[in-house]
């Protein structure tokens, strides 16, 4: 599945529960421009939590510089990429 692909499953839900508007391009039929609704926006701090729950249980178990550490090398990946 190419990022595309992925970013499209991402926003099936989302759009359905309304929470995203999607704005067709009117010069590029690929384009498609989204944005938050104001649920969406509301949901942010929510959001935020839950991913913040998730790394602490997942990335708890190691000391802070190795976090670090990991966080630096996973960004240079996303460079290479």
């Amino acid at each position: 599945m190419d990022k595309m692909q992925s970013l499209q499953a991402m926003l099936v839900e989302p759009d359905a529960l309304e929470l995203v508007n999607r704005i067709k391009s009117n010069h590029d039929t690929r384009s498609v421009s989204v944005s938050l609704t104001e649920s969406g926006q509301k949901m942010i701090p929510c959001v935020i939590h839950a991913v913040e729950s998730i790394d602490a249980k997942l990335f708890g178990c190691i000391d802070a510089e190795k976090q670090l550490q990991l966080n630096a090398l996973i960004h240079e990946i996303n460079q290479k990429q």
